[in-house]
């Protein structure tokens, strides 16, 4: 199930090149709390479909963040997609708009306004 959350992290990372690519190379903007992905994130992109969390989609989800102006305009420039890995304790995967990907200790905070790529990512 890792890889498969590891794979619709990736859809929805084409799927947001996508968009900036018609969007004057903005994202999505949601900031603050993450947002899930297969929700508000999918609505933004105008996606009929969106991969949700092979596992159950409660416990296990996709969440997405960025900077910008927070009304799901395209006005973001930077974006963090993560989700849990189960088969690893306290353990994200995460995917970043400056093309880094890896895993990171799920102590850390996805809290604020920037959608920055977390330091520390590893492979």
């Amino acid at each position: 199930r890792d890889t498969q959350r590891k794979n619709d992290l990736k859809q929805y990372q084409t799927a947001l090149e996508n968009f900036a690519n018609n969007n004057n190379s903005l994202f999505p903007s949601r900031t603050g709390d993450s947002i899930q992905a297969a929700t508000t994130l999918c609505t933004d992109l105008g996606l009929t479909q969106c991969p949700l969390d092979p596992k159950d989609g409660t416990t296990y989800r996709y969440f997405y963040q960025s900077d910008g102006s927070d009304a799901g305009a395209a006005d973001a420039t930077t974006y963090v997609l993560y989700a849990t890995i189960e088969s690893l304790d306290n353990t994200y995967w995460v995917v970043c708009s400056d093309g880094r990907s890896g895993k990171l200790d799920t102590s850390y905070t996805f809290s604020g306004t920037d959608g920055a790529c977390p330091a520390g990512l590893s492979p």
